[in-house]
Parts: structure tokens; sequence; C-alpha cells
């Protein structure tokens, strides 16, 4: 079995390109289109807050 290496920067790039995020969006975000990219990546993930401000730890 051949091992492959990657360098960080490719295996970033990789990912992204993968999910659908390397390329600049050429369309507008329709309903259709959102739900395209989330079938692309295969996640969606919703996060609830109830308070907006920045933490204080950055």
């Amino acid at each position: 079995m051949t091992t492959l290496a990657l360098t960080h920067t490719a295996a970033q790039r990789l990912m992204l390109a993968t999910m659908g995020l390397l390329a600049v969006p050429t369309t507008p975000a329709t309903p259709a289109a959102v739900l395209a990219a989330i079938r692309q990546m295969s996640a969606l993930q919703i996060d609830t807050i109830h308070v907006v401000a920045r933490s204080p730890t950055w």
C-alpha cells in the first residue's frame, strides 16, 4: 500500500474543495442551492445563542 503525504495547506484545500467551499459562489443562495450545499457537505449544524456579544476571551 502506498502512503500519500499532503502538506497542511494541500489538506485544507482538499477538504474545502470536497465540501464545495473552495470556489467563489457564482449564483444566488436560493433555497435549492442551500439544500444542495447541505447535501454535498452531508452536515448541518444549528447553534442557538441567547446573547450576541464578543467573547471576553477574544
